[in-house]
């Protein structure tokens, strides 16, 4: 349940940085500034594999 968890909330931390991104990127009329958002999208995906590990953790003590 645990690393169910953490995977959901991973996902929702990538998808929110990724969104940034495209937003200001989307924002940007020729030669502009727009934000990629690389720590949300990391922590994102260390919560992914983190709760991936649990997940597998728990089905191999099982």
């Amino acid at each position: 349940m645990r690393g169910r968890r953490c995977v959901e909330l991973g996902v929702v931390w990538f998808i929110g940085g990724l969104l940034v991104a495209v937003v200001t990127f989307g924002q940007v009329q020729g030669a502009g500034v727009y934000v990629v958002v690389w720590g949300p999208m990391l922590y994102g995906v260390h919560r992914m594999v983190s709760g991936l590990q649990l997940i597998k953790k728990s089905r191999g003590s099982s």
